[in-house]
């Protein structure tokens, strides 16, 4: 990304954030700011574990993005907003299938469940939408962290893009059913769960759907790279 680009997600990413629309870092667990010291918030871990945690992912923004046309910028940015970088660094190796960067970025603490600032998907909305993602699919599903109940802006949670975009039958049927047992876990219920599935499926038949279908389609028609 150009830096035309990294502001133009970010002032998306403020927005949403303020509106409510999609969560903030601080929802996933890092918090960042003057108002809650750097660390994970909750009892999970201790301080001085949560925030070497955020240290390790601004030092991982250091070492992979302040040599991409930003000269200088890494004084100026606020520490969230470098996380937000580094979470888009994270999508965008989803969406690439670059798994040693993949790998590396979830094992260093990125969130797992950051949502794109314009199309709210996380990353394993976008592996579901890639048949040649199963194993970034795999490695998604099994992280103790997941949120399968996260919507993108077309309503859509992960398990419905792995029906739609026609991965594994086997791996689409698991990621049904983790998202059955949150489902369950949250006390939602499963003819509640369904009806909001049907309601969402009747608003995704317009044109933005198609053009998000197909903006999906392009990289399931392609070979790793």
């Amino acid at each position: 990304m150009n830096n035309r680009e990294r502001d133009w997600l970010w002032r998306h990413y403020r927005q949403n954030t303020d509106a409510g629309s999609m969560h903030s870092l601080r929802d996933w667990g890092v918090a960042v700011g003057e108002e809650i010291s750097l660390g994970l918030v909750g009892d999970a871990q201790s301080e001085k574990d949560a925030q070497e945690r955020v240290e390790k992912l601004i030092a991982k923004w250091t070492f992979l993005l302040t040599d991409q046309n930003t000269p200088g910028k890494g004084r100026e940015m606020s520490d969230e907003r470098k996380i937000v970088e580094l979470c888009m660094e994270f999508l965008e190796a989803a969406d690439k299938r670059r798994v040693d960067r993949f790998n590396e970025l979830l094992d260093d603490g990125v969130p797992v469940n950051f949502q794109h600032p314009k199309y709210l998907e996380t990353a394993i909305h976008i592996t579901c939408s890639n048949k040649f993602a199963n194993a970034l699919t795999e490695r998604l599903l099994a992280h103790p962290e997941i949120d399968l109940l996260l919507r993108d802006q077309f309503g859509r949670q992960p398990w419905n893009n792995a029906e739609l975009f026609g991965i594994d039958t086997e791996l689409a049927e698991r990621v049904l059913n983790a998202t059955l047992e949150q489902v369950e876990e949250q006390q939602i219920g499963k003819d509640t769960f369904y009806q909001e599935y049907q309601e969402y499926l009747s608003e995704w038949m317009n044109s933005e759907w198609y053009f998000h279908l197909a903006r999906r389609a392009s990289y399931t028609t392609q070979e790793p790279e």
